[in-house]
């Protein structure tokens, strides 16, 4: 089992500005009371999302493509991985196929499709993954292909100031891929041979390279969408993110 270190600066965390009480203008709340609130729910939060993947000086949103990270670790017993100025591309391409939303149990998921996440920054790598040596100091290039991301967030509700809001608990994320590509370059000082030999091992062999590295990419990407939800649900009461 890998860990991983999840870094950013105040200008890549804070997403949203909200003024507290109101929904950001693009987001459209759904009542508790539609038979069809799930259905609502999706058609609200596809029609949002390219307004939420665009900059917005007004409201603090970043662009989204490229999202930008400035560092990423991926740390196991075997080997180390530091990526640094990590640029996210593909999330503005996201579409949102089905939300369930149980506000009996206080747990919201929504399924996202992703068609291509591109990863690319600069890597430094050290130790040895699936049993073969791994050294290197270059740019690093990771595409996942066909991706269908899973996010759960259990969010029960709190009183603050006399008011309720949702409030997060905790958070998951699964995923499944069609195809991954990985390249590392200058791997081995620089040896031609032995780096291609190793980047098509990775490429043959992407479904356990996956699970070795994986994990990492799927809690950075989990802490991503954590951040978007909490400015909203931190700032904007329950009453007003659902309607009677």
């Amino acid at each position: 089992m890998g860990v991983f270190k999840y870094y950013c600066f105040l200008f890549t965390c804070a997403i949203f500005r909200v003024d507290s009480r109101d929904l950001p203008p693009f987001l459209k709340a759904c009542s508790i009371s539609d038979p069809k609130l799930n259905v609502c729910a999706l058609k609200n939060a596809n029609e949002a999302l390219p307004s939420l993947f665009k900059a917005n000086k007004k409201l603090g949103i970043p662009a989204f493509d490229p999202y930008l990270l400035p560092l990423l670790e991926i740390q196991t017993s075997n080997f180390l991985i530091k990526l640094d100025n990590v640029k996210f591309y593909g999330l503005n391409d996201a579409r949102v196929k089905a939300i369930n939303v149980n506000l009996k149990d206080s747990i919201w998921s929504a399924d996202v499709e992703m068609d291509r996440v591109n990863l690319v920054g600069h890597y430094i790598a050290s130790g040895n993954i699936a049993s073969f040596p791994i050294r290197g100091d270059g740019i690093s290039n990771t595409t996942f292909v066909g991706g269908l991301y899973k996010y759960t967030v259990h969010m029960p509700k709190r009183m603050k100031d006399g008011v309720e809001y949702f409030s997060i608990n905790s958070t998951s994320l699964t995923f499944k891929l069609k195809r991954a590509h990985f390249y590392h370059g200058n791997l081995f000082n620089g040896n031609q041979q032995l780096g291609d030999a190793l980047n098509n091992f990775f490429n043959e062999n992407w479904e356990l390279i996956l699970e070795e590295m994986g994990d990492a990419i799927k809690k950075t990407i989990q802490a991503i969408g954590t951040s978007v939800v909490s400015k909203i649900v931190d700032n904007v009461p329950a009453n007003k993110i659902f309607l009677p």
